[in-house]
């Protein structure tokens, strides 16, 4: 559900003091829909009703696609799969349910027919493609100001069901599809109850709530003497009203325990506790929640599929549940995701453990041919111990060094793809320990000279070179000297080439002694070479 980001701020007027003000997001605004969600004015589906009903983006198209939606879902039975899953694809129902979550727990007496936006994105490239609803006004709640809205109970003794039988304020059918889809589809209404309960758990608990009250009170009460000086009022009186809002905070962090017992045929309330072991190994979800601390208290209730998924922190896998007072996980204690219907209090732990991992030894047939890169790291002194988790697939490749070719790999015990030993990179899942081997070959070390090239520039044999492989780099030498013994051209470089002038002119045409020497890079056999080439013109 979207927000209204704010910060409190002060405000003067050409110098003058003007009192404490929230500068906020404006959430129907096109800038806010591009900043978040990649959607522009252009391409938006945007209602609002506050008295009336209008489209701030999408023109009528929008209020009939609307129509449109609600008519299906009111038409057609939530319970098939296949319809809902049309629905799923339109509308984003967690963010009705937050929107009713929340303004059934803080008592909003002006909303519905007032104060409520909804709308999606039309750019397939951006997000927010599903209706979805934003946050706008809630100036009555917490039992303060009008009750626009015609709700029973504006006291912290409301039931939280209360809002699913409005008589459809505003007409735009928000709460006739909500009831339709949560008496229809078990998904939705077991996320409805669970998100209330799991809401109350974390930011709708006192515990949160309350603190949190206090800091932003915290923020503007030194500028509250001038508050009132330039706006009336008195400091005692702001006091009051902020204790008076504190008071309907604790009575409803209380009183909405029992609604829910009373609204949705719950069992309960109990006490639960949370924890991992060992500590910081890992986190637990709870319904829509991912528990903040460890370990953690909240309370459930029986009468409702609680889900809980265990989350491994880095280095750790998920091995077990351990309950202490008679709660039964389904499937099993050693699964994953469990579900459970609580039937009293307990304490549920979730057990991480490191992953096996197996020992893994690589090694270089002959040594310095080449480098292995295994599992993202790669390795160069061999022969390398490493290990990894089991199961999982891990890439490697083999990396040859100068003048040697790759031949295959031997791979002792575990599976591998593709199935060629040949190729020089391979995936493996291990399952025990192995060791792998690169294994390659030296190439032969050639040394060839062509005995004329004709510096023409018709681009054909204009350049002289040695054709070379496997010489050691450093120790090479080429020199060419003319007839008498005078030094034209000479090169540590194996590459470079020879253009048929000294002195930047060009040599005469005629017959050119060369003077190589040059060392094989693999078995170190050193060679000087003579010979002559011929130029011509």
């Amino acid at each position: 559900m979207d927000e209204r980001s704010y910060e409190p701020a002060v405000v003067y007027i050409n110098g003058q003091y003007w009192g404490v003000y929230d500068v906020r997001e404006k959430v129907d605004d096109a800038d806010y829909a591009r900043y978040y969600y990649g959607q522009d004015e252009y391409n938006m589906q945007f209602i609002k009703t506050w008295g009336g009903t209008w489209s701030e983006f999408g023109g009528a198209q929008a209020q009939t696609d609307w129509d449109a939606l609600v008519t299906y879902i009111m038409g057609n039975d939530m319970g098939v799969q296949a319809n809902f899953d049309y629905v799923d694809s339109q509308l984003n129902w967690k963010s009705l349910i937050d929107y009713f979550c929340l303004n059934s727990y803080v008592v909003c007496a002006d909303w519905l027919n007032w104060n409520t936006g909804w709308w999606r994105g039309m750019d397939p490239t951006g997000e927010h493609k599903k209706w979805g609803y934003i946050l706008w006004d809630e100036d009555a709640t917490f039992g303060h100001y009008t009750n626009f809205t015609g709700i029973p109970d504006q006291s912290p003794n409301a039931d939280p069901c209360t809002v699913e039988d409005l008589p459809n304020p505003g007409g735009q059918g928000h709460t006739d599809i909500l009831e339709k889809l949560i008496n229809e589809n078990q998904q939705v209404h077991d996320w409805y109850v669970n998100r209330y309960i799991d809401l109350g758990n974390t930011i709708f608990s006192c515990d949160f709530m309350v603190p949190f009250l206090d800091d932003m009170v915290a923020k503007i009460a030194p500028d509250m003497i001038g508050q009132v000086a330039r706006w009336g009022g008195t400091v005692a009186d702001w006091q009051n009203n902020v204790q008076i809002m504190r008071d309907f905070i604790e009575a409803r962090c209380v009183t909405i325990e029992q609604g829910l017992v009373d609204c949705y045929d719950l069992i309960g309330p109990f006490d639960v506790v949370f924890n991992v072991f060992p500590p910081l190994s890992g986190e637990i979800q709870v319904n829509s929640t991912v528990l903040p601390s460890y370990p953690f208290t909240g309370t459930y209730y029986g009468g409702v599929t609680t889900t809980l998924a265990p989350l491994p922190a880095t280095g750790y896998v998920f091995d077990h549940w351990e309950v202490f007072q008679g709660n039964s996980l389904v499937p099993s204690l050693t699964d994953s995701l469990v579900t459970l219907d609580f039937i009293g209090a307990d304490s549920i732990v979730a057990h991480f453990v490191p992953p096996i991992r197996h020992a893994v030894m690589l090694d270089v047939v002959p040594t310095g041919a080449a480098t292995i890169t295994f599992d993202g790291t790669t390795y160069s002194n061999f022969p390398a111990f490493t290990s990894v988790p089991e199961d999982v697939d891990v890439d490697f490749n083999v990396n040859p060094t100068l003048y040697y070719d790759f031949l295959y790999w031997t791979i002792k015990n575990n599976p591998f793809m593709p199935a060629d030993t040949t190729k020089p990179a391979l995936t493996a899942r291990f399952y025990t320990t192995d060791t792998i081997v690169a294994y390659l070959e030296p190439q032969e070390y050639v040394f060839y000279v062509a005995n004329a090239f004709s510096p023409n520039a018709d681009g054909f044999n204009d350049t002289f070179k040695p054709i070379i492989n496997v010489v050691d780099l450093e120790s090479f030498e080429f020199q060419i000297f003319d007839r008498w013994g005078g030094l034209l051209y000479q090169s540590n470089n194996p590459w470079a080439e020879w253009d048929g002038t000294a002195g930047g002119s060009d040599v005469p045409v005629g017959v050119y002694a060369y003077r190589a020497y040059a060392v094989d890079a693999i078995k170190k056999d050193r060679y000087e070479l003579f010979g002559h080439v011929t130029i011509v013109r």
